[in-house]
């Protein structure tokens, strides 16, 4: 399918991915230590960070469910891998 242009078309600076605070990341460490049933679900934003957050999921020994776009950030023969959006009967 194609579309005529009828404007000058630019190219648009890719924002910078937000960052956070230091208090924010110290309460999100403590509610994964002390929970009890916990789960990461990651996304397509984890994908340069794979090797971190499996290393996370294997120190807290939680559970990970990808997204779609989040697929193969923790590989799927891990244990902890519990799949993609539909999760599998270890988890349900």
């Amino acid at each position: 399918m194609e579309m005529p242009v009828t404007e000058d078309w630019l190219p648009q600076a890719v924002p910078d991915l937000p960052v956070p605070t230091g208090d924010s990341i110290n309460r999100a460490a403590d509610l994964l230590a002390f929970s009890k049933h916990a789960v990461m679900v990651v996304g397509g934003g984890c994908q340069q960070a794979s090797m971190e957050v499996t290393q996370l999921a294997e120190l807290l020994n939680v559970g990970v469910i990808a997204s779609n776009a989040g697929k193969g950030v923790v590989s799927d023969v891990n244990p902890l891998s519990l799949g993609g959006a539909t999760p599998e009967a270890k988890c349900r």
